[in-house]
């Protein structure tokens, strides 16, 4: 039974052939079925949520199970009677009162306080402190406020929330603040995932050694007025479940950056489940981490330099990333303009290791040259296309500060705007320094995109003849490279969708 959320918006009283707190239409097939079936169909319409940014506020809204809840009392039954298979809550707005009158009327299901862009306005943060005075039923808490707002939400928040499992703190107009010690009453024994912004890392030591069974936590903070994300290290050690940790510091911070000394003889802290790694900031900070953590299970890592290049070697990053055990297989240069901004190295094995860079590549390639030089597949290509895109990306380009790297290299993928620029730099060499150019090399595959008219018949065949030379050069000495078009446009794709985004900020 097909059932979409397209069919959903009818009404549900003119789909079971009566209107809501009637009983069921025994003319109606679906009334036939037992409870257990409709279930089903309710569990499926939910995950079609989930296809969406914002699922957990579309399902836990007008479209989602209210929708289910307000045809007839036998699917109100359902819904209610399975809150859990079903991810039922109810989500507190800025904008929308808790009155207990409905809650009274309704089940005790679980809430999600969800108040963002909290201002100084009395309205506003009496609904906010309303709230959160069902301490007991509260799962998830999400504050974005101005900093008055934020004196009056710590202080509601000075007293326990024994179900709390996320909880996402960001001020506005404040920046390096301190958590009280009454916050939360200094334990959140069941919390799961913590995103604190601004929050001073010396503020935290109580509460995170209280959430020994975190899973995520994201950390955005100033390393400057604060003690380094080193000094964070011991405590993480006493979260065995950690899966995700991410460390940011702002990008506009002051240009003197404190010295952070690394002990060589410390021991290595070990975060066995980590799983994902993120960090956005300055390389003597990520240098601090990388000489004092090793996580055995990682998958992603994510890298964001704020350091003007040319910047030194991270020196613990290759044995951060060679303790997982899998050798890179594939690379990828992601372009905007004429520089690569992205790269994303993969390794072998399920599942993959996958470091992604953002911004500061180079500096992350010299560290990394005895890894990339395993690599044998490498991809060229860049964001989803605009003209100006196009005009920039067939500038020239420093090819020979990076590709000498790739020395095991056997296959060569081309995204369309840049295979002219690629044929261009081989017949620049000539041709006994373009047959030390990727000496493995087997074959070269272009991909002329997503639209007709990018590369007519005649143009693609202009441009293999512009790889000719080199074709020629190497079948002479007995290293034959095939060259030819991908014409069924499937591109493989090595880094995540989110390097989209972050392109999109840095083409800005």
């Amino acid at each position: 039974m097909r059932f979409t959320r397209a069919a959903s918006k009818a009404p549900f009283r003119q789909q079971q052939g009566g209107c809501s707190d009637t009983k069921q239409s025994p003319n109606v097939a679906i009334n036939k079925l037992p409870h257990e079936i409709l279930l089903e169909i309710f569990d499926y319409y939910r995950q079609r949520f989930q296809l969406e940014g914002n699922h957990e506020r579309d399902w836990n809204g007008k479209d989602g199970w209210f929708r289910l809840a307000h045809v007839c009392q036998i699917w109100r039954h359902i819904v209610f009677a399975s809150p859990s298979r079903l991810h039922l809550r109810l989500i507190f707005r800025e904008y929308r009162s808790a009155r207990t009158v409905m809650l009274k009327r309704l089940p005790p299901i679980p809430i999600v306080f969800d108040f963002r862009f909290v201002g100084d306005t009395i309205k506003k943060q009496n609904r906010m402190i309303s709230a959160l005075r069902y301490r007991n039923r509260i799962v998830a808490v999400n504050f974005v406020g101005s900093d008055v707002a934020l004196e009056t939400f710590l202080k509601a928040m000075r007293h326990p929330f024994p179900v709390l499992e996320s909880l996402a703190l960001e001020c506005l107009g404040k920046w390096n603040y301190d958590l009280p010690n009454t916050f939360l009453q200094g334990s959140a024994q069941r919390l799961r995932r913590l995103k604190l912004a601004g929050v001073t890392l010396s503020s935290l030591s109580q509460l995170l050694s209280s959430t020994t069974g975190l899973v995520g936590l994201d950390l955005k903070s100033d390393a400057n007025f604060c003690p380094s994300p080193v000094a964070l290290l011991p405590t993480l050690q006493g979260m065995p479940s950690l899966r995700c940790l991410a460390l940011a510091e702002p990008d506009d911070a002051p240009s003197y950056i404190r010295p952070i000394p690394i002990i060589e003889k410390e021991d290595i802290i070990s975060l066995s489940n980590l799983t994902c790694f993120h960090f956005s900031g300055y390389r003597i900070h990520l240098e601090g981490l990388m000489a004092r953590l090793a996580a055995s299970s990682l998958q992603e890592v994510h890298i964001q330099l704020y350091d003007h290049p040319p910047t030194p070697p991270i020196l613990h990053l290759p044995r951060f990333i060679r303790d997982v055990g899998r050798p890179a297989f594939s690379a990828e240069f992601k372009f905007v303009g004429s520089w690569p901004r992205v790269f994303v190295l993969q390794s072998m094995g399920e599942p993959p290791l996958r470091l992604i860079v953002f911004q500061n590549v180079f500096s992350v390639l010299r560290t990394l040259s005895d890894m990339i030089a395993t690599v044998e597949d490498l991809l060229f290509t860049h964001p989803s296309q605009t003209k100006r895109q196009r005009s920039l990306a067939r500038r020239s380009f420093q090819w020979r500060m990076f590709i000498g790297k790739f020395r095991n290299v056997k296959i060569l993928r081309l995204r369309h705007a840049l295979v002219l620029d690629v044929a261009k730099f081989f017949l620049r060499k000539g041709e006994k320094r373009a047959l030390g150019l990727l000496p493995m090399l087997e074959r070269i595959e272009l991909h002329p995109g997503g639209h007709d008219k990018l590369f007519s018949e005649r143009q693609r065949a202009s441009v293999l003849n512009s790889f000719q030379p080199f074709v020629a050069a190497r079948e002479r000495v007995g290293r034959p490279v095939y060259v030819f078009w991908n014409t069924d446009r499937v591109l493989p794709t090595i880094s995540c969708d989110a390097t989209e985004r972050w392109l999109c900020l840095l083409d800005q």
